[in-house]
């Protein structure tokens, strides 16, 4: 049977590969769990903290990361798995999707590496009213 601090370290784990993928890291400073976001969100919590506690925290500063555009949502994109995505000779770990009330609002699903691209993603998906066709045309020639 595992022991409260190895289930926390096991779970920190689980985080930090989760993490990676949302622009966020999770150390274990001093002896405390601290959670840092890239927009410089810090959560310092001690090592006696309930798993519970630690998983609201995590998620708190991941959706920390999110941002509103025009009435879109983006967000860390949380699927790549363990693994970089490789993409045109490139691996990404991180990357951004475009939600509205909760679901992806982008044609074909489509995910960004940068903020900025996610951004103009959207200015072109509102100039086209929502035309897929004329939607890729607009973001492939940026």
């Amino acid at each position: 049977m595992k022991t409260p601090a190895t289930k926390l370290n096991d779970l920190m784990e689980d985080w930090r590969k989760t993490a990676i993928m949302a622009g966020v890291t999770v150390e274990i400073k001093d002896g405390s769990f601290v959670i840092e976001s890239e927009k410089s969100q810090t959560m310092t919590l001690p090592k006696t903290v309930s798993s519970i506690d630690l998983n609201h925290a995590f998620i708190a500063v991941v959706r920390a990361q999110r941002e509103e555009y025009r009435g879109y949502t983006i967000e860390p994109k949380l699927d790549f798995g363990t693994h970089a995505h490789l993409c045109n000779g490139a691996k990404y770990k991180t990357g951004w999707v475009v939600v509205k009330d909760g679901c992806n609002a982008m044609p074909g699903a489509v995910w960004f590496t940068l903020r900025r691209k996610a951004r103009h993603a959207i200015d072109a998906l509102i100039d086209v009213d929502g035309d897929a066709g004329e939607f890729w045309k607009r973001v492939r020639a940026a």
